[in-house]
């Protein structure tokens, strides 16, 4: 009698937390699914020797890079490829500016080439606000890729 109680109880409460929990996961799945940080390497040519400049251009490459599959995994490629030319225009070119921080993993210099690996994570608020401003859809078409 006791065990059955306890059985019944028990069934109760699962249900009750598979709900909440179905509920939140609801929530979460309708926004927008930017991830926290994206991991990207970029080049850089070393002209003259100068390996200051070269760290600069393959850090705005890998920006670039990373800013590109954040969008993609936010927005969905199919979005990103609709609607590339309002992207490019107002969202990687202003690379730099939508980065909340980044951080150097690794740096490689091959002949005249240096590499950078960055971890970057992106102001989500700022980025779907030059998105809004420019037209494009925040909530994709619900196709995500899994990398």
């Amino acid at each position: 009698m006791l065990e059955a109680i306890f059985i019944k109880s028990f069934l109760r409460i699962s249900v009750v937390v598979l709900s909440i929990g179905l509920a939140f996961a609801d929530v979460s799945s309708a926004g927008s699914m930017f991830p926290l940080e994206i991991e990207a390497v970029g080049n850089g040519s070393i002209e003259g020797g100068n390996e200051v400049k070269a760290r600069e251009k393959a850090t705005l490459d890998a920006v670039s890079k990373a800013l590109l599959e954040y969008l993609s995994e936010g927005l969905g490629e199919k979005v990103v490829h609709e609607h590339s030319s309002r992207i490019r225009k107002s969202v990687l070119s202003r690379a730099e500016n939508v980065v909340e921080n980044f951080l150097v993993l690794s740096e490689y210099i091959g002949g005249d080439r240096l590499s950078v690996f960055l971890r970057v994570k992106f102001n989500k608020d700022l980025v779907e606000d030059l998105l809004r401003d420019s037209g494009v859809p925040l909530h994709g078409t619900g196709e995500r890729n899994v990398y």
